[in-house]
């Protein structure tokens, strides 16, 4: 589903001249967020539940118990061990959540469409890095994000 909301992202942008509408611009950053969102939830569900298991209800619990909070609330410290395909991914999250965030509900947000462009490309970048990370390393992030932190 990611590559997908990626997709739907960049034909949202339009290609004619004149300037683009920013409701399209808000719904493109926006869509593209969602393509992380889903790619982690995707990964927290396979490292997790097994790539086997994607018909059963233990991998829609696990890809369902993703929060929008996960990412930015994961210990800093321990994600900093990680993997830099793992770093960068939750770098790109942060930054791509507040530009939803301001997308979605800040009247005064003015976008352009070289921004949506260029947050859309460094979203296909973090991704395609992930996708490369060790399984392990995802994993680790999956328990991270998903799981609640007990001292």
């Amino acid at each position: 589903m990611s590559s997908s909301l990626l997709k739907t992202s960049e034909h949202l942008l339009p290609t004619g001249p004149g300037r683009p509408r920013q409701s399209d611009l808000r719904r493109a950053v926006s869509t593209a967020y969602y393509a992380l969102f889903h790619e982690l939830a995707r990964t927290c569900a396979d490292r997790l539940a097994g790539t086997r298991a994607r018909k059963s209800e233990v991998w829609r619990q696990v890809y369902r118990a993703l929060d929008h909070a996960g990412v930015p609330n994961a210990p800093g410290e321990r994600v900093r061990r990680l993997d830099p395909a793992v770093q960068g991914f939750v770098a790109v999250w942060k930054l791509m959540r507040h530009a939803r965030n301001e997308a979605d509900y800040d009247p005064w947000k003015r976008l352009y469409k070289s921004e949506v462009e260029d947050n859309i490309a460094t979203i296909r970048q973090a991704m395609h890095q992930f996708a490369k990370a060790p399984a392990a390393e995802q994993r680790a992030l999956a328990i991270l994000v998903l799981m609640k932190t007990r001292i």
